[in-house]
């Protein structure tokens, strides 16, 4: 697929997810969410490509549903016609144009890395909760703009809210469509660091690249297994004993045993 909307660059096993269109604070159309996930899914098959980081043009990091395009105009019809074909079965239910309640990233097999440098409002927050780490310049602002559109949001935004804020701080940010600051996220728990504006790319790099010293393998149970613990945690410790057992055979857990004996970094291969 050609980009239109959004830029897609992968070096040192970073793949940088750019969304495009500035014009109207990076807020998405029907095209634009297909092109997010092809790109994903590109990263997620890649085996050159580590670490996801997902970032904005311009001034906004992303924000939400582009209301002209997607409700009031030609979109709005497509997105009707995709979603009645998921609920019937007859579509992809995991495809980003056909979701009635979107996962955005939050099964992504790789870790994610948000690099949050504007307004992160309604799906564009989803977005940004639905990563593994968030990194914020001084410049974003969060916003749970449901409410002010009639809407609820999608299940795993409110679930994440309420995990990493509590119910009662939460509700306040949901049921108002509030926008909450770069420091004032940084002190509730929403992002984990806030740089200066210039430093936020350079920041989620480093991060990036930080993850990339972990264990594939290993990183992507981890990831199953804190959002088992997360959204369903009876079952939590049956994959954490099954998978477990799996990573002890893995060819990454023996390349791990022996480069801590031999004093070296490992040589992870993934499998």
């Amino acid at each position: 697929m050609e980009f239109e909307h959004i830029s897609y660059e992968v070096e040192g096993g970073i793949a940088t997810l750019t969304f495009r269109r500035p014009e109207v604070l990076n807020a998405h159309n029907h095209r634009m969410k297909a092109e997010i996930q092809a790109a994903a899914t590109t990263a997620a098959e890649d085996p050159d490509v580590r670490v996801l980081l997902v970032t904005g043009a311009g001034r906004g990091f992303h924000a939400g549903e582009d209301v002209k395009e997607v409700f009031l105009g030609g979109d709005g019809s497509q997105m009707k016609t995709d979603r009645a074909r998921a609920l019937l079965g007859d579509g992809d239910p995991t495809d980003w144009n056909g979701q009635v309640s979107p996962l955005y990233f939050y099964r992504y097999p790789k870790p994610t890395v948000a690099a949050v440098n504007g307004v992160a409002a309604g799906a564009g927050l989803s977005i940004a909760l639905s990563c593994d780490v968030r990194i914020a310049s001084e410049a974003a602002r969060f916003g749970y703009l449901y409410t002010r559109r009639g809407l609820m949001g999608p299940s795993h935004a409110i679930r994440m809210l309420v995990n990493l804020l509590g119910a009662s701080r939460a509700l306040e940010m949901m049921l108002s469509g509030e926008l909450v600051g770069a420091a004032e996220a940084q002190r509730i728990g929403l992002v984990s660091r806030v740089v200066p504006a210039g430093e936020l790319l350079d920041a989620a790099t480093e991060v990036a690249r930080k993850l990339l010293r972990g264990a594939p393998l290993a990183q992507r149970a981890i990831k199953q297994t804190v959002y088992k613990a997360l959204y369903d945690p009876v079952a939590m410790d049956v994959l954490n004993t099954l998978v477990e057992q799996a990573l002890l055979e893995s060819e990454d857990h023996h390349e791990g045993a022996r480069a801590f004996a031999e004093r070296r970094d490992p040589n992870w291969t993934g499998r």
